[in-house]
């Protein structure tokens, strides 16, 4: 592992099994055997990503979506738990669709579609996100507009910005995957400060 990081090699399947292979024992899983009780027809019964680069992760994060997901996180015969994270209902007024708000985020008169926001983000007064993964205790300020962005935890995004739509002005000051999707990188943990502060 330490040669592959090294080598800025941090694919498993590419980089690190294949190494690990040669030193050490490796056991396998054969998703396609695994049965999982409560699954629909419309799902994969033998769900599998490998998320090993930024478009893979972005991708999967849209199998758990809509009405009738490819992953369903819903499935009262095979529970899914998140973190022991005990924050309070989300508060929303505008406009959701097809999208997930965790617990303690707060939405005021935005735009979202076909987004996740993890836990504790704050949504400001016309703001548009459409496609995107926005990760815990960001706040995104009133005006922006965010499409096909990830957004790592502890970002402020400052009124009226625009990311993900000027491929140019994107690289020059963020990571923008092969497939065009943008990355923000975690921004500074304020220390003793909620986001409700910010």
């Amino acid at each position: 592992m330490r040669e592959a990081n090294d080598n800025d090699e941090h694919d498993f399947g590419h980089h690190i099994l294949p190494r690990l292979i040669k030193t050490h024992q490796v056991l396998a899983y054969n998703f396609a055997d695994n049965h999982v009780p409560g699954v629909a027809d419309y799902e994969e019964q033998s769900y599998w990503r490998d998320v090993g680069n930024i478009d893979a992760y972005y991708a999967a994060h849209y199998d758990v979506l809509s009405a009738k997901p490819r992953f369903n996180l819903f499935n009262p015969k095979w529970f899914i738990n998140s973190s022991s994270y005990q924050g309070p209902s989300p508060m929303i007024t505008g406009e959701v669709s097809n999208s997930t708000i965790a617990a303690g985020s707060r939405v005021s008169g935005a735009r979202i579609k076909n987004s996740m926001l993890r836990r504790e983000v704050i949504v400001e007064e016309d703001v548009e996100i459409e496609d995107c993964l926005i990760m815990d205790y960001t706040v995104i300020r009133r005006g922006s507009r965010l499409k096909r962005v990830i957004v790592d935890r502890y970002n402020v995004i400052e009124p009226n910005s625009r990311i993900g739509f000027d491929a140019a002005a994107d690289r020059a000051r963020y990571t923008v995957s092969d497939g065009g999707i943008v990355v923000l990188a975690k921004g500074e943990d304020i220390a003793g400060v909620t986001r409700y502060q910010i």
